[in-house]
């Protein structure tokens, strides 16, 4: 069951609050290597960029590089919100409603979801049982 939208209001409504909690917990990297110079890259929050220390290089890349919220123009409040939605079984008309945002990104987010779930259950092992439950199974449904 997922919280209420209440709880969440700084998460889903705050940008600044949002992007700090993803990089607390781990979403947004700290470091990455320099793409052109190899060499480590750290994080600016505040700027929501990697910046290269190399003085010959300076090379910078979003903080969002390398994430799920690479490549869009959306804040990351918004795609958290559009989560949300998502898993409230909200429809794509009622997320447009909700956040306001053009249906092409909407669409898209909600396929991106319905992606990650598919691919995470492909992955890992499904059970249709626990320890001490017998299912039957009617081979002309095989």
């Amino acid at each position: 069951m997922l919280p209420p939208v209440q709880t969440l209001l700084p998460l889903l409504f705050d940008e600044n609050e949002c992007i700090r909690t993803l990089t607390v917990s781990g979403v947004f990297y700290a470091t990455l290597h320099c793409p052109s110079c190899g060499d480590i890259m750290q994080a600016n929050v505040g700027a929501l960029r990697f910046r290269c220390r190399k003085r010959s290089c300076e090379s910078g890349l979003s903080i969002r590089s390398h994430t799920f919220f690479y490549g869009s123009r959306l804040k990351c409040s918004q795609i958290l919100y559009l989560g949300y939605l998502w898993l409230n079984r909200n429809s794509q008309t009622q997320a447009i409603n909700a956040t306001g945002c053009s249906p092409n990104p909407v669409t898209a987010f909600f396929g991106h979801f319905r992606t990650r779930v598919a691919t995470t259950l492909d992955d890992e092992e499904t059970y249709a049982c626990g320890p001490g439950v017998v299912v039957e199974i009617d081979e002309t449904i095989l």
